[in-house]
């Protein structure tokens, strides 16, 4: 599986047939190489929510292209609810999930038991929709928010915030199983 972005958008211009063509060759040629192509959801792309994203890949062909669902992105990107009203237009896209978290209000990332994606509803929803495929972490979150405590010496920001995203995740599969 490989994951590409939709082009960097600019403001006020709807997004050009051009670049729906151009992830329709690439899908075709990554599919003729025995892989699969997925765009990820991104602000400043033509696809920054799900929504967006999903009208491209249903212009390019659900069966020549698929979704990698990020809801984090998706807030970040202008969704007021990524879950769950930005993931039921896309819930039949997703081939892959990245999981992290938006603080909007911020304008910064969140760990996965901070923000405005419900991860416990989320993956619920994943499961009842039968997704089958990754769930990767992404730590974007560099700095450790305030009140949270630091590792063992030697230990990173950055290395504690993905325990923590991992620990969260874990807790909302056990509570989904």
């Amino acid at each position: 599986m490989i994951t590409c972005f939709s082009f960097r958008r600019r403001d006020g211009v709807k997004c050009p047939q051009l670049a729906v063509d151009l992830l329709g060759r690439a899908a075709d040629r990554v599919t003729g190489s025995g892989c699969e192509l997925v765009v990820e959801n991104v602000a400043g792309c033509w696809g920054a929510t799900g929504s967006e994203t999903g009208a491209i890949i249903r212009q390019v062909g659900a069966g020549r292209l698929g979704l990698c669902w990020d809801p984090g992105n998706a807030a970040r990107g202008g969704a007021r609810e990524p879950f769950p009203d930005d993931y039921d237009t896309v819930r039949d896209l997703v081939k892959h999930v990245h999981v992290k978290n938006c603080l909007p209000d911020r304008h910064g990332w969140g760990l996965v038991d901070d923000g405005i994606v419900d991860w416990g509803a989320q993956l619920g929803a994943l499961k009842k929709d039968g997704y089958k495929g990754l769930l990767v972490i992404e730590t974007h979150l560099t700095e450790r928010p305030p009140g949270r405590p630091l590792g063992p010496l030697g230990t990173t920001p950055l290395e504690m915030n993905t325990l923590d995203n991992l620990v969260a995740t874990r807790a909302c599969l056990d509570v989904q199983v």
